[in-house]
């Protein structure tokens, strides 16, 4: 193999390391707040490209995302080799000692862009910063603060933009609470998939403390929860359109309720990719929240 074709290697290790697609996701969703939520459509498409503090904050937000994921990977070797062994002795091409470097640079690099844009901002992010840290660490290492703060951490990355623009709206946040019980459901769904990766290691989960059956209650009852709550969202909110998206999603999670006891340890997976496309989607909704 010639230094070429390893560089090119190099490059896509590189971009799965960074999951290239999470991170475009996560700009996509925090320009579409922007433009739909903060601004008036279709007026906030001539404000935003000259917008250069929502650059500086999208941009540094996509640094320290990239960083959170290189460490997540450092400190989860073991487990990754267990749960996804092909794309992970792929990502050996970059040596940890590359990876480590390059997380300092990125997260450097991103409190200094963030400094530009405010000390406020640079505090949000070095705050966000350590979190990732101290999630990768410490935290995903305890059953449910590991599902919680993750969730958590997955939302956070668009109070930046609130911060910017100096608004809550009410909406906005009780849909983002939906999101996060999304978020959470899906962490538990992740966990009970990567079962015996944590077994294998010794490590506590939900998933390993309680056991197969009690698992799916826990489930159950998170998307019952979530179920429940969304009547309010209704009672509170109709003829909202980003309602619609709420309606999608609950017959979606009713579908799982009805499949979840019969679904097979090895076919979890389909439940992950389902509430993978649940997120995306929730991504997107974001622009039925235009002023």
């Amino acid at each position: 193999m010639n230094s070429r074709n390893i560089k090119y290697l190099k490059v896509l290790a590189l971009m799965s390391s960074l999951r290239w697609y999470n991170i475009l996701l996560t700009a996509v969703a925090q320009y579409i707040s922007a433009i739909f939520i903060f601004n008036s459509f279709p007026a906030g498409l001539l404000v935003i490209p000259y917008d250069i503090k929502l650059h500086l904050i999208v941009f540094c937000t996509l640094l320290i995302i990239a960083g959170g994921f290189l460490i997540n990977d450092f400190y989860d070797f073991k487990h990754d080799m267990i749960v996804r062994p092909h794309v992970t002795l792929f990502q050996e091409f970059l040596s940890k000692d590359f990876r480590i470097r390059l997380y300092t640079w990125l997260n450097l690099i991103a409190l200094g862009l963030a400094l530009l844009a405010s000390f406020k901002i640079f505090l949000y992010f070095a705050a966000l910063a350590f979190a990732l840290w101290f999630y990768s660490h410490k935290l995903k290492h305890y059953p449910l603060i590991k599902e919680i703060s993750s969730s958590l951490l997955t939302v956070s990355c668009f109070f930046s933009i609130g911060m910017h623009y100096g608004l809550v709206y009410w909406d906005v946040l009780a849909f983002g609470i939906y999101f996060t019980m999304l978020l959470f459901t899906r962490a538990i769904i992740k966990g009970q998939e990567e079962v015996k990766a944590d077994i294998a290691l010794q490590r506590n989960s939900i998933a390993g403390i309680l056991g197969d059956s009690k698992t799916r209650m826990v489930i159950s009852v998170s998307i019952f929860v979530q179920l429940v709550y969304s009547i309010l969202l209704y009672i509170r909110f109709y003829p909202a359109l980003w309602l619609f998206y709420i309606f999608f999603s609950n017959i979606i999670l009713l579908g799982v309720l009805i499949g979840l006891l019969k679904l097979r340890q090895g076919e979890f997976y389909i439940l992950n990719f389902v509430f993978k496309v649940l997120i995306v989607l929730g991504t997107l909704n974001l622009m039925f929240f235009s002023t």
